[in-house]
């Protein structure tokens, strides 16, 4: 990414968010590194509405040829189960992550009768008031 071509900058930025989202969904507590691989061939497979077609199609002009495909008719230490278990952990879940924290306000605001609000600026000044407190 450079300065120079914001075009691009914006392109790599939303793949770089697409790919951050499907890692910690699909991550769960596992290793991202164990994951990346699935992550990437969902992310290659999946039809994209601008060509109607996946990366991988419209890269090698045909769909990728997945692993239970090529151990269909072969044995192989790699059951269809855990395969179909491995695919199935890239299908879309949840991606939104909250935190829940604890915010500590002291006793002394409970009798107040003035407050400051803090201004979310880099400039001073990062309060204005003091305003009256109406309600609680």
């Amino acid at each position: 990414m450079t300065a120079y071509n914001q075009e691009a900058n914006s392109i790599l930025g939303r793949l770089h968010q697409l790919l951050k989202a499907s890692l910690t969904a699909s991550c769960q507590g596992r290793s991202w590194r164990k994951e990346l691989p699935w992550v990437l061939l969902g992310l290659r497979m999946t039809p994209h509405a601008a060509f109607n077609a996946s990366p991988a199609e419209v890269l090698y002009g045909q769909g990728l040829t997945l692993p239970a495909v090529v151990f269909q008719d072969q044995k192989s230490p790699i059951s269809p189960s855990d395969t179909q278990k491995a695919v199935e952990r890239i299908m879309p879940a949840k991606t939104t992550y909250h935190l829940t924290r604890n915010v500590y306000t002291p006793n002394e605001l409970q009798n107040t009768k003035y407050a400051f609000i803090r201004l979310d600026a880099h400039r001073p000044p990062a309060y204005s008031g003091p305003y009256r407190i109406i309600q609680r």
